[in-house]
């Protein structure tokens, strides 16, 4: 059994590999995806006014660190390409996103009491952590933003989420059968209500996830992934084909009903559409 926290403070250690080995692009992908599907859920190291340290913002951080030591191997976004994005309306949409969460802290000031035990209401050094909470929110989106900005970076996106998802369809199988058991025997305990991963006389699967439903849209935006792949890449297309097969099978089993709508929704929209249908869709 692994303790949950040593688990988080060795991912920077194993995600250094990963950037010495690999090119940085796939380096940060790997980052921030094997984080969120292989660290734990619900343990975090909170210390008073600043963010906590838990498996989303471990891995933002440690690529961002890691990134700029290693940005001289990148390939992607341009010399010139920065972080945050230069366009007025852009920045003023942050900006209000982190005043929004400064204001969510300043007004709600008032202590709660329940019985014997009595929560303070949240003080100004409260607001600075969810303002950096909620940067921290988005960095990945930044990162992808700065890293993935060509074609050939983002096809590696899509060839990844493939990929991972087929190795991770096996272990949501092993659940479908066996039940909800791998974060207790890795991690020693269940991340969520055990009740709620009972469904129609069979088991859905949570892995690593904080719940079923979320590893249900992790297996619709994989599956996504790989139809977009059979688009792009004909000398491929039936092998990723099949693959997207696999994991609809897998989604299906997977007991996640609003996922698979999603999936069903979405995939003849990739599959067939244009690229302004596609922003259409999306927008």
């Amino acid at each position: 059994m692994v303790p949950p926290l040593l688990a988080l403070f060795v991912w920077p250690l194993i995600s250094v590999v990963f950037f010495w080995k690999l090119r940085l692009s796939l380096a940060i992908l790997l980052t921030i995806l094997g984080g969120f599907l292989f660290l734990p859920e619900n343990i975090a190291l909170d210390l008073p006014g600043i963010p906590s340290l838990d498996k989303q913002s471990i891995p933002a951080l440690t690529a961002l660190v890691l990134a700029g030591v290693f940005m001289d191997r990148t390939t992607s976004g341009g010399p010139s390409a920065s972080l945050f994005p230069r366009q007025p309306m852009i920045l003023i949409l942050l900006a209000v996103l982190v005043a929004g969460a400064v204001l969510t802290a300043l007004t709600n000031s008032d202590s709660l009491t329940y019985g014997f035990r009595t929560l303070p209401g949240l003080r100004f050094y409260d607001a600075a952590s969810m303002a950096a909470s909620t940067l921290l929110m988005i960095l990945p989106l930044l990162l992808a933003r700065r890293f993935f900005a060509d074609p050939e970076a983002q096809t590696q996106l899509l060839l990844v989420l493939c990929v991972v998802a087929l190795g991770y369809s096996l272990l949501a199988l092993f659940e479908v059968r066996m039940s909800p058991q791998l974060n207790r025997w890795v991690y020693g305990f269940f991340p969520h209500s055990w009740i709620q991963h009972v469904r129609a006389g069979g088991f859905r699967p949570v892995v690593f996830l904080q719940h079923g439903l979320v590893l249900g849209i992790f297996l619709c935006m994989a599956i996504l992934a790989t139809l977009a792949l059979v688009r792009i890449d004909t000398r491929r297309r039936k092998l990723f084909l099949l693959a997207a097969l696999w994991l609809f099978g897998t989604l299906m089993l997977s007991r996640n009903l609003g996922a698979v709508f999603i999936t069903v929704a979405l995939a003849p929209v990739i599959f067939l559409m244009g690229v302004r249908g596609q922003l259409l869709a999306a927008a």
